[in-house]
């Protein structure tokens, strides 16, 4: 059952011709369904620094949580958050590769990449202006 809701809302979403957040993918209805390996490489290849990662038969170890995270999120066009403007030109190249509207990285307090997430948090004030704009309602 939850295949075929899935594959309704995948038509629905890929057929609208308004403005949406992250177009649906065959992995993922919110965007790119990349494993955290296949967004590091991505990372790389526009030059946000990543930590090298080990594990047991090439799984990666999940990133440790209790360390400080920044993050820097992009809108389409528009810078939407974060303090480390250094990391800002390489998010909006990551988005622009991954082919995503939005685009939040985290890294952590070496600057290194962390994690990433493909929706906007609607509590954060940032985000629920960024969004306001894109969509044209202001």
């Amino acid at each position: 059952m939850s295949a075929e809701v899935t594959a309704l809302l995948f038509y629905f979403l890929n057929a609208l011709t308004c403005p949406i957040v992250n177009r649906p993918t065959a992995e993922c209805l919110t965007g790119p369904g990349w494993r955290h390996e296949q967004w590091a490489l991505a990372c790389r290849r526009v030059g946000i620094p990543t930590r090298r990662i080990s594990g047991v038969c090439g799984l990666a170890q999940t990133p440790v949580e209790s360390e400080p995270i920044r993050s820097v999120a992009v809108l389409g066009n528009e810078f939407v958050e974060g303090q480390d403007l250094s990391h800002a030109a390489r998010v909006f190249e990551l988005a622009e590769l991954a082919c995503v509207t939005f685009l939040r990285v985290n890294f952590t307090g070496e600057g290194c990449f962390h994690s990433v997430q493909l929706t906007p948090q609607l509590h954060c004030q940032h985000h629920q202006s960024a969004l306001t704009r894109f969509f044209g309602l202001v």
